[in-house]
């Protein structure tokens, strides 16, 4: 079985400093999946079609994870910029940790809309009529898996977009995930070299390579 992940670039000429907590810890359910019989589990990192999951129906998140169960998360870039985030340090996964945004997908939502929906939920209501342009970056979405010490697993199949939004968005205010400590906006060549001199920053090295591979594939989207 598996739940989705879709990863998500938002991009947009601003200077964003406004950063208003203001969620409560998402306990809703994601869609979860299970791999088409015959076929067998794909490595870590591999572009495989959705097709290869089959729904089945949905749990909630923590369930999802001990059981094994892959899922959708979201990326920002804001004029040439990520959008990374410090997890805070009462998290059971990752505490103290910095990462890019992330959201799960929900039973029956497509990955256009699981974009839609993550933007609002990460950064607030006031950017659900700023979204100007969605650009899938991928031709098909990538596997990823990580096994934790403790037994869960993550399985997930990720998507990634680039998502542009119009200038009126630079005068809003951020209102990320109240589980964030802090945030902030990197350029994409100065974040690649956070992760070479300062991997130990982030999560885990499973992470960090979702990571290097998004911003690889951004960074040749960008000078297209």
């Amino acid at each position: 079985m598996a739940a989705l992940v879709s990863a998500l670039f938002a991009c947009v000429s601003w200077n964003l400093d406004v950063f208003e907590p203001h969620k409560h810890v998402n306990k809703e359910e994601i869609g979860v999946y299970q791999i088409a019989d015959g076929l067998k589990e794909p490595s870590h990192l591999s572009l495989i079609p959705s097709q290869m999951l089959i729904p089945n129906g949905s749990m909630p998140i923590h369930a999802a994870h001990t059981l094994g169960l892959p899922h959708k998360g979201t990326l920002h870039c804001i004029d040439g910029k990520i959008l990374v985030l410090k997890r805070a340090s009462t998290l059971k996964t990752c505490p103290e940790k910095w990462g890019f945004v992330g959201e799960h997908q929900k039973e029956g939502e497509d990955p256009k809309t699981l974009v839609d929906r993550a933007l609002v939920e990460e950064l607030g209501t006031t950017f659900r009529d700023k979204i100007k342009k969605h650009t899938n970056i991928t031709s098909n979405p990538i596997w990823y898996f990580r096994q934790y010490e403790d037994g869960r697993r993550d399985r997930q199949l990720t998507w990634m977009w680039l998502v542009q939004l119009n200038e009126e968005a630079s005068r809003l205010t951020i209102y990320p995930d109240a589980e964030v400590e802090r945030y902030k906006w990197v350029p994409i060549k100065e974040l690649m070299h956070w992760l070479e001199t300062k991997e130990s920053d982030f999560c885990h090295e499973t992470v960090t390579s979702l990571m290097r591979f998004g911003l690889g594939r951004l960074s040749e989207v960008v000078q297209t």
